[in-house]
């Protein structure tokens, strides 16, 4: 009898070579190819797949990460706020000791663009992903994007959190009913910082050296990242005044 990480590793292993060989034989179009058989063997890769999410489902996330170091959601059709962006993050976000180079917590797909949510829940939706170091795979329409939705997925400020080289993933620090602060530490000692408020009012929300995990006294600029400007020097603590379902996302350091 298998674990059941132990079990995902083997439908995982056997998904790749079932999918690696439908591509390969696919690609070459064959003149005996039956576009009848095809779909039925995807079909049975599909079951694959459902076979892995619901292992995942009855382990729990945390279990498949110690294990295999990785961890996957879905987005049962939905893109609302509450479900499942909410879910993704308080589900991805206990993980983050074990994600690094090579072994990355997905998050899923983005769906900045594709209905269902503000534009300020946009915005708080990629900061996040971005504080996570979750892969940054754009769900919309990428041909024919509003300019909203442009400037939150071309965010070159956010996207380069992301992509920091210390691979760490940012994880929440503080929480005070719906206000929370998250930290990312960065290659070269700075630090990402968000100030998240979950509520449906303005809350204010103050960021101090201590959660960030610096001496009180250190000295560096901070960024706003979407305004794209500097907004002063570090002073011990930060404080915004942040509105419903958003984020304010700084970069400390020099």
């Amino acid at each position: 009898m298998h674990s059941q990480p132990g079990r995902v590793l083997i439908l995982w292993n056997q998904l790749d070579d079932d999918v690696v060989e439908l591509w390969r034989r696919d690609g070459r179009r064959a003149p005996d190819w039956d576009p009848s058989k095809t779909i039925e063997e995807w079909s049975t890769v599909a079951e694959e797949i459902e076979q892995i999410v619901d292992c995942v489902q009855e382990a729990g996330h945390e279990a498949i990460a110690v294990n295999i170091r990785d961890s996957f959601d879905k987005w049962d059709e939905k893109n609302q706020w509450l479900h499942p962006v909410l879910d993704i993050v308080d589900q991805n976000e206990p993980l983050w000791p074990f994600a690094g180079p090579g072994h990355w917590n997905d998050a899923d797909m983005l769906e900045v663009g594709n209905g269902g949510m503000t534009p300020t829940e946009y915005r708080s939706h990629f900061s996040l992903w971005a504080m996570m170091a979750a892969p940054l795979m754009a769900g919309n329409d990428i041909a024919n994007m509003d300019q909203t939705t442009k400037s939150i997925l071309l965010n070159k400020e956010v996207i380069a959190i992301d992509q920091d080289r210390l691979g760490v993933q940012g994880h929440r620090v503080w929480k005070d009913g719906d206000r929370e602060v998250w930290v990312k530490p960065l290659a070269g000692g700075g630090r990402a910082l968000v100030l998240f408020n979950r509520g449906a009012q303005p809350a204010v929300i103050r960021a101090t050296a201590e959660q960030l995990g610096w001496p009180a006294g250190i000295r560096a600029v901070v960024r706003d990242l979407w305004a794209h400007k500097n907004v002063g020097r570090w002073s011990g603590s930060i404080e915004a005044t942040v509105e419903p379902h958003g984020v304010a996302m700084f970069r400390v350091g020099s």
